[in-house]
């Protein structure tokens, strides 16, 4: 079978394409939470320092100085947040998580299942991979009442899934698509067939799984099982740890557990397979599903919004089941797909969103439910050149885009946006805007807010949702091109905006969009849609709102200028300050300024800001405007000039990365003669360690140590060879070449 062919030959394209070798990952923890309890499990919302790369089900382990957990990963909400679920509380301070990374393992699994499809004999598998050219007529004759309303569109859904071998369930945001598989499921299970249940992500099928709840009897929930792990309390009490399947009636999983429990699942006699989110669901992993149904399948979704991840270009990993049938090209012709269903009419939105959406994304076929007196708001927040942030600014770092000055918009319009109960969503394309805003949130201590990246914001809603285009000028960067440019931005911008309930922000450029909309069909509707629709308002009233800031000196530990223009002279008044920690980036030659680290660089693409301790201050025509937020603040310095300096502000209360992981007792600087530089031995179990990144930094914050030439900040580097850190090199270097050697503070000369 062709189809399975491809399949597999892109499942290995995506494993040549990945770095697929088992390590071992580490990173610190930034910061978090303990959010409830489920069942005997603790559940954390947990911040850390780098790029996870962490799946859902991994296992993790998370380290505090006298405690040692292992954690389950529940869900994955960026790139650098996570839920888990513990085996109790934590007692201490969690300073890092390690775990074991391998990318290929989900792939290799694929591979198998994929296989073992193609010796089997299922005819729905070889009728899709056919193209549905027989695609055949049921004789399921159901004829019994709808246990709640549905409207029109969702009952003749429901009814076409059961009279096709294969269906599709076309569910535009907020039509209700969660409640009519609901639906669809438990009208299979009054017929007594077996349906398996598969969604992307735990929380997908928990919300599919709580909308059944609703109508299942207390004693008829022995015959639902639910695989995996959940944060939420009535989903908890479906798992049930069984090696086999036989005995239940509904069965869920995430598509991954799926792949990796096919055997046993194929023994469980399943009659209905009901696939959700099958937009993101990519073609290999919708065929494995096609073969474990023995009767029909329901694959419901929205290819208007986002599809599958593919490394590779092209790659029918990057292809979801309505694009494999031609879908999109049908709807967009005016063609009738005779095994689809579309449910046409949305309960989310405002009906002034709800027009905008469904002109842009939907052709207008998509109505809006909502009871007439909430209009809702759309309004446009223009970034403008006048304020010095019109710009697209680049961290190499996170090698993403980023721009400060929607801290300073979200700061001034908090009280509008998320009191009186209003839950609010930030949402950006780029992972470092929403990292930067998703900590601006925790520095506020707004439960009711959440920072999204586009691709994770698809199944969230909001009362009000801020989208934040981020960049807002053209650019040669191929991710900026890639945004505003390729075949999937409509999807992104749709996914973005139809979160909203009440009140749709988006903060952009006017000129920038005018001239995308020039070469773009897309933007012209969308600018088109800014100018009829939005309430426009000038970045300029939000800043207005802010502090001005006047330059004092106090107990601040750190202090970074990035004056690329040199509009202010803060280069004397950093010299002044006691901080120990003094970066001064500008494009101009800086001198050598007692204990400033001062960076020269030959770009202008930063954005002129300040960070004096805790402390941001936006450069603007309105003048220096400030506004304290601690974490966003050490954010902020990571993702600019994180590639050029090291700006981890000195923290004495971190000295527990000095304490031993084996019995927690105080390690001790030594020189390893054998080895030829300095390791770091336990006082007690004389257990020792290479120094690293994190405990140089540690010691130098311990012992105090600063360049003896010029008194700024200094930089662990290792001697050519070496796999410990053995001296410290001044961060000023070329222009200073001050040296402190760690054998300065050895307190003992052992061997190995």
């Amino acid at each position: 079978m062709q189809a399975l062919n491809a399949a597999l030959k892109a499942v290995d394209a995506e494993l040549q394409a990945q770095s697929t070798g088992a390590s071992t990952r580490r990173c610190k923890v930034d910061y978090y939470e303990w959010l409830k309890q489920v069942g005997e499990y603790q559940i954390y919302r947990i911040w850390v320092s780098d790029d996870l790369k962490l799946r859902e089900d991994a296992e993790v382990t998370l380290k505090a100085p006298l405690q040692t957990l292992t954690a389950t990963v529940i869900s994955v909400e960026d790139a650098q947040c996570f839920s888990a679920r513990l085996p109790q509380k934590l007692t201490q301070d969690v300073y890092n998580i390690s775990w074991n990374f391998n990318s290929g393992f989900i792939l290799r699994a694929l591979g198998e299942a994929l296989a073992n499809a193609a010796s089997g004999n299922s005819k729905i598998l070889k009728s899709l991979c056919a193209g549905l050219g027989d695609n055949l007529d049921l004789a399921i004759d159901d004829d019994s009442d709808f246990v709640e309303e549905l409207n029109t569109a969702q009952q003749q859904a429901i009814l076409l899934a059961e009279k096709k071998q294969l269906s599709l369930v076309w569910g535009p945001p907020g039509t209700g698509k969660t409640h009519t598989l609901a639906h669809a499921i438990y009208r299979a299970y009054l017929r007594d067939d077996t349906v398996l249940v598969l969604s992307t992500s735990n929380v997908a099928i928990d919300q599919v799984l709580l909308y059944l709840d609703k109508h299942i009897y207390a004693d008829e929930q022995r015959y639902i099982v639910r695989l995996g792990y959940t944060d939420n309390e009535v989903c908890h009490r479906y798992i049930q740890e069984r090696p086999e399947f036989t005995g239940f009636s509904i069965i869920f999983s995430t598509l991954a557990t799926a792949v990796l429990k096919g055997d046993q699942l194929r023994g469980a006699g399943i009659d209905l397979v009901v696939v959700d989110e099958a937009s993101m669901v990519s073609m290999p992993y919708a065929l494995v599903a096609a073969s474990l149904a023995q009767r029909n399948i329901i694959f419901s979704g929205d290819f208007r919004q986002l599809p599958p991840i593919s490394h590779v270009d092209g790659s029918v990993m990057g292809e979801n089941i309505f694009d494999y049938l031609d879908v999109p090209s049908a709807i967009d012709a005016g063609q009738v797909v005779p095994y689809m269903a579309m449910l046409d009419t949305q309960y989310r939105m405002s009906p002034a969103i709800s027009e905008v959406v469904s002109d842009l994304f939907y052709n207008g076929l998509l109505k809006c439910g909502r009871t007439a007196g909430d209009e809702g708001s759309l309004e446009f927040i223009d970034v403008n050149k006048a304020s010095g942030y019109a710009d697209s600014y680049y961290s190499v770092e996170y090698r993403s885009y980023y721009n400060p000055i929607s801290l300073g918009i979200i700061k001034s319009n908090l009280k509008d946006w998320a009191t009186g109960g209003s839950r609010l969503l930030f949402i950006s394309p780029y992972r470092a805007q929403q990292n930067l805003i998703s900590y601006s949130f925790i520095d506020e201590k707004l439960n009711s807010a959440s920072s999204l990246t586009v691709h994770r914001a698809q199944g969230a809603e909001a009362d009000v949702v801020v989208f934040d285009l981020t960049t807002h000028a053209k650019s040669s960067k191929f991710e900026l091109a890639k945004m505003f440019t390729s075949s999937s931005t409509p999807n992104l911008v749709n996914v973005a905006m139809s979160r909203a309930i009440k009140k749709l922000v988006i903060i952009g450029n006017q000129h920038s969009i005018r001239e995308m909309a020039a070469t773009s069909s897309f933007w012209k509707q969308f600018y088109s849609k800014i100018e009829s629709h939005f309430s426009t308002k000038n970045l300029n009233l939000f800043l207005d709102s802010l502090e001005n800031f006047s330059l004092t000196f106090g107990e601040e530990k750190s202090a970074l200028a990035v004056d690329i223009e040199g509009r202010h002279n803060y280069l004397e008044a950093m010299a002044q300050s006691k901080a120990e920690k003094k970066v001064y980036v500008s494009t101009f030659q800086i001198p050598l300024t007692q204990g400033v680290t001062g960076r020269t660089v030959n770009s202008t693409k930063f954005p002129d800001f300040l960070i004096w301790g805790e402390q941001i201050v936006l450069k603007s025509i309105r003048g220096d405007l400030s506004f304290s937020q601690r974490m966003a603040a050490e954010v902020l310095k990571k993702i600019s000039v994180g590639h050029l300096v090291d700006t981890a502000e000195p923290d004495r209360r971190n000295t527990h990365v000095l304490s031993c992981g084996r019995c927690g007792s105080n390690k001790d600087l030594v020189y390893d003669n054998t080895r030829y530089c300095c390791v770091l031995r336990c006082s007690n179990c004389g257990e020792r360690t290479f120094i690293t990144d994190a405990v140089a930094n540690d010691l130098k914050a311990v012992l105090q140590i600063r360049c003896p030439d010029c008194s700024s900040d200094m930089k662990a580097r290792k001697k050519r060879g070496a796999r410990s850190f053995s001296f410290f090199g001044c961060t000023n270097y070329p222009k200073c070449h001050g040296l402190v050697d760690f054998r300065d503070f050895v307190t003992d000369y052992v061997n190995g």
